[in-house]
C-alpha cells in the first residue's frame, strides 16, 4: 500500500489509498495482512520552519509513527522499513557512519526533529526485541526527483533551487553563506537501496546511512542546477534568520556490502528532475 498524492502517474501494481495515518483503526485497517511496509511519510518542510516553527516536525511524526509501528507488530508486519534520516548528525567535516558518538545537541536548529527521528529509531528497537518483526532505518541524506515539492516557501533545498532558477528573476538568492555541505540522492537511488534491503537485509534490527558520498556546497549546487537549466543569474547571499550553516557527510560502507551504490551523479540526477 502507499499513501495519496495526486500528482503520481498510474503504475500498474500499485494501489494509492488516501488515509489518515493519525487514526489508529485506519492504520490498523491498511496494516492488516500486509508482509512490508515502507514508512515514507512524514510531516517535512523548509528551513523557515525549523527556525519558526520546529515543533510541526516533532508530535505529529511521533504519533503518526507510533501508531504504525504498534499496528505493524500488531498485524504480524514481517519487514518495517522506516525512513529516519541524517538530520541527528552534528555538523562536522568528517564523514558520520552509523555508530558516530557526534549527535544533535541542544543548541542545533535541528535539536527537535533530530531527536524526533532517534526516538522513532528508538521505538524500532524495542519492537525488534519482540521478535516478531524485522526493522531496517533508513539515515538518508537529501532526497529529490520527480514529484517533489517545488514551493519556495516550504520544499527543501534542491527542489527550492530548481524552481528558483526557472522563474524570470534576473538574481538567484540564497539564504546565509552558500558554504553549508550537503548530500544529495536521487529518488531511483533510494529504491534501488530498498529493493536490496528487502532481498538481503537479514537482521532484527539494522541502521544504513544511505547517501551519494558526494557532499557539495549550497553554492555548487545552485552553480551545478543554473548551468543545466541553462539561466543566467547573478548569485546573491542574503543574511537571515532562516539559514542554517551546518555541513552533513556521511559514510556508506555499510549498505555498500550489500551491493548496493548510487547510479545517478548529482548532475544526471537533476536532469532527470528537470527533464
Amino acid at each position: 500500500f502507499a499513501t495519496y498524492n495526486k500528482k503520481h502517474k498510474n503504475i500498474k501494481k500499485v494501489k494509492w489509498i488516501k488515509t489518515n495515518l493519525f487514526n489508529e483503526k485506519k492504520v490498523n485497517k491498511i496494516l492488516k495482512n500486509k508482509d512490508i511496509v515502507i514508512q515514507a511519510a512524514a510531516i517535512t518542510t523548509g528551513s523557515k520552519d525549523v527556525i519558526r516553527r520546529p515543533f510541526i516536525h516533532v508530535t505529529d511524526n511521533i504519533i503518526m509513527n507510533t501508531l504504525l509501528l504498534r499496528s505493524a507488530y500488531e498485524n504480524f508486519v514481517k519487514h518495517f522499513i522506516f525512513f529516519s534520516c541524517t538530520v541527528m548528525y552534528n555538523s562536522s567535516n568528517s564523514y558520520h557512519s552509523e555508530k558516530s558518538k557526534n549527535i544533535i545537541n541542544e543548541n542545533s536548529n535541528y535539536f527537535g526533529v533530530g531527536n524526533m527521528k532517534m526516538y522513532i529509531e528508538k521505538q524500532c528497537l524495542f519492537y525488534s526485541k519482540l521478535k516478531r518483526t524485522k526493522f531496517s532505518i533508513l539515515r538518508h541524506s537529501n532526497i529529490y526527483g520527480p514529484y517533489d515539492k517545488f514551493d519556495e516557501n516550504t520544499s527543501h533545498v534542491l527542489p527550492n533551487f530548481i524552481k528558483k532558477s526557472l522563474n524570470n528573476k534576473k538574481k538567484f538568492l540564497i539564504w546565509g553563506n552558500g558554504k553549508s555541505i550537503r548530500d544529495f540522492l536521487f529518488i531511483e537511488d533510494l529504491v534501488n537501496c530498498i529493493k536490496i534491503l528487502i532481498k538481503k537485509q537479514k537482521s532484527k534490527f539494522e541502521i544504513f546511512n544511505v547517501g551519494s558520498e558526494k557532499p557539495v556546497s549550497i553554492t555548487q549546487l545552485a552553480k551545478t542546477i543554473l548551468l543545466i537549466s541553462k539561466k543566467e543569474k547573478i548569485i546573491k547571499y542574503i543574511k537571515n534568520d532562516y539559514a542554517i550553516d551546518n555541513k552533513i557527510k556521511i559514510n556508506t560502507k555499510k549498505i555498500m556490502s550489500l551491493g548496493w551504490k548510487p547510479k545517478y551523479s548529482l548532475k544526471e540526477g537533476i536532469e532527470k528532475t528537470i527533464n
